[in-house]
């Protein structure tokens, strides 16, 4: 009976601070009472479900380069996980909340894609970088500079080349020293992006122009390449800028975007932060 009673005095104790916690009158129907638990309970796991879905989009990337070894039944997984996280917010989005720099996590457009069979170097990261570009006439308000970033690396197979060490670094750069990859070529598309009016997340783009810059160790940059070490090269456009398509932001959070390109096809980034920043 001591345990009992101990027990009840405890419960009587801290059960205000339980009906604060929950938010509930303790003075209302049982069946509200209820009504509440329950609500607050499908509200954390509608929170936990849209995690999960977020962090196998991440493994999806990770496991396929971004989405470039991904076979047809991993792209309908990733595809039915995008349309689940677009179908769970409402679309009023616009690039004012995507300033900042973003990494590709994955993508199914073939433009990218396709640039692992460059050649000529080895496609490391991809990224885009949303610059709030705006001036003082009316023509430039709500304006935004987009940078779309790739970043390549050494091509694998240069290690294989039948030449002597002296010679290969001339021309393709040496080996990466361990925990580096060595040298590095930032390439950057520069584009001017608009919010189109009353589309709730639509985003006209016109080119301005291109920039390439090498950077890192330099024994891993080709001799070639070592000369413009830190120094970017641009490259603008002749007269005005010109139309270079839309996309439309279909999700935005606090770390994560889902964009669909006018062709049709998904981008998935996440938000780099002060750690993660890699441009």
């Amino acid at each position: 009976m001591l345990k009992i009673a101990s027990l009840l005095n405890i419960l009587i104790y801290i059960y205000p601070s339980i009906v604060n916690a929950f938010s509930i009158n303790p003075y209302i129907s049982s069946h509200h009472t209820l009504t509440a638990l329950k609500s607050s309970s499908s509200s954390y796991s509608a929170q936990a479900e849209l995690l999960l879905k977020k962090a196998d989009l991440v493994r999806i990337g990770e496991d396929t380069k971004f989405g470039i070894n991904a076979n047809k039944g991993v792209r309908r997984e990733a595809e039915s996980i995008i349309e689940s996280l677009v179908s769970s917010k409402e679309r009023d989005y616009s690039l004012t909340s995507c300033i900042g720099k973003w990494t590709l996590i994955y993508t199914d457009a073939p433009d990218i894609t396709s640039l692992d069979r460059t050649p000529t170097s080895s496609l490391g990261r991809v990224g885009q970088e949303v610059i709030s570009a705006g001036g003082p006439s009316d023509s430039q308000k709500g304006s935004y500079e987009v940078r779309n970033v790739i970043e390549w690396l050494r091509p694998k197979w240069a290690g294989r080349l039948p030449l002597p060490d002296r010679v290969k670094g001339w021309v393709i750069g040496g080996e990466p020293s361990e925990g580096s990859t060595g040298g590095r070529v930032i390439q950057k598309v520069i584009t001017r992006g608009s919010d189109r009016e009353g589309s709730g997340g639509t985003v006209d783009l016109k080119i301005e122009g291109a920039q390439v810059y090498a950077e890192g160790n330099s024994k891993g940059l080709p001799l070639l390449l070592q000369r413009v070490k830190d120094k970017p090269i641009d490259l603008k456009g002749p007269g005005g800028a010109l139309p270079f398509g839309s996309f439309e932001i279909m999700y935005l959070d606090e770390g994560m975007r889902i964009i669909k390109t006018s062709n049709g096809n998904w981008a998935v980034n996440l938000k780099d932060d002060a750690g993660s920043e890699w441009f």
